[in-house]
């Protein structure tokens, strides 16, 4: 506990002083060596996680059904007489530097942006890592369509993104929401589609053809469904904050209009908003929140501080950054601690952190 305390007020401070510093290209850079750094500390060298066991098996299995990059990439590191191991540091690798070339493209904060988001969610993605590769690639591809217009290298990465993970294909509405929302508005059209996906969930699993689903049945089986109480509370902070995104652009919107304009502002909000789609079903069906709504939260950093990062007033942008760590230190308390609080229980992400964590051999 003490450990963890100590480096999350180093975070902190670290934070502070790249705010406060020159905010150019060799900032950035020291910035993502920094945060790049820190996080290949803790997760290169994990010998353990939750899944580890059967991705040995997929590795080592080629007959085993799974997605086609892992399968590829496996054939390769086996030729050269690699373990499983030296795959998952690859992967912990291609996956950050994939994240990092988003983050820095739309936010300055990219130490504060990318090291919140590994300390929330340490354990999907360091455990995750197929659905977390596709999930990085996906967003890279969604800049480059909408933002950069290159348009062959955004179909390049949407491909490798599926080919990663074929769970990610449910993102690709997003494309085309985002298209159909000129007709009708964008909100509006995200809560219609979110009933829908909720109705159509349930009349699959009533008439009990979840199993054809492939990987998708395991999300909608009695496997993957909770109590709408536990649903409630894994879920119930994002919603707020889904919330407060959506006050919060209509608020900056009116004070700053030329973000009406502003196609990185746009993808941000947009895509943040998406997760809107995934919200009433998750109460039910809660991995596809571990999929579709949690994992977005790197955006919805990026969203809230973009308005604020080429700001003069250094003022205001600390009293935002400040607002910000205080909803980052919720969340951290939320997902490791709060359980044990009122449940008497540790949660699953504080116990698979510990099994990660002792597992590393220079930290025991």
């Amino acid at each position: 506990m003490n450990y963890i305390i100590f480096l999350l007020l180093l975070f902190l401070i670290i934070t502070f002083l790249f705010q406060i510093s020159n905010r150019d290209s060799v900032n950035k850079f020291i910035q993502i060596v920094i945060v790049l750094s820190i996080f290949f500390l803790f997760s290169l060298e994990i010998k353990m996680s939750a899944d580890w066991d059967a991705y040995v098996l997929l590795f080592e299995n080629k007959e085993a059904k799974v997605d086609p990059i892992f399968r590829y990439l496996s054939t390769i590191f086996k030729g050269f007489g690699y373990k499983f191991e030296q795959l998952y540091q690859f992967h912990i690798i291609i996956i950050s530097l994939i994240f990092i070339n988003f983050v820095r493209k739309v936010n300055n904060n990219i130490f504060f942006v990318f090291g919140a988001y590994i300390i929330l969610y340490f354990v999907p993605i360091t455990n995750q890592i197929r659905y977390y590769l596709a999930f990085a690639l996906f967003l890279n591809a969604c800049y480059y369509l909408y933002v950069d217009k290159k348009i062959k290298l955004s179909i390049i990465l949407f491909i490798l993104s599926i080919l990663s993970h074929s769970a990610i294909s449910l993102l690709f509405l997003f494309l085309i929401l985002n298209k159909a929302s000129k007709k009708i508005g964008y909100v509006k059209l995200l809560m219609i589609s979110s009933i829908s996906l909720f109705v159509f969930s349930f009349f699959l699993q009533t008439i009990g053809i979840v199993d054809m689903l492939n990987k998708y049945g395991t999300y909608f089986s009695n496997e993957g469904t909770g109590s709408l109480l536990g649903g409630l509370f894994n879920i119930f902070p994002y919603i707020t904050l889904l919330i407060v995104l959506y006050n919060n652009n209509k608020s900056i919107i009116k004070r700053k209009p030329y973000l009406i304009k502003d196609s990185i502002y746009i993808l941000l909000y947009r895509l943040s908003m998406y997760s809107i789609v995934f919200i009433p079903i998750s109460l039910y069906f809660q991995i596809l929140s571990h999929r579709y709504v949690l994992p977005f939260t790197v955006v919805w950093l990026c969203l809230y501080l973009y308005p604020y990062q080429k700001s003069k007033n250094q003022v205001k942008v600390l009293q935002q950054m400040w607002l910000v760590f205080f909803v980052f230190f919720v969340l951290f308390f939320y997902n490791y601690f709060l359980s044990e609080f009122i449940f008497g229980e540790k949660s699953l992400y504080l116990i698979q952190f510990e099994q990660e964590f002792n597992s590393i051999p220079y930290f025991k």
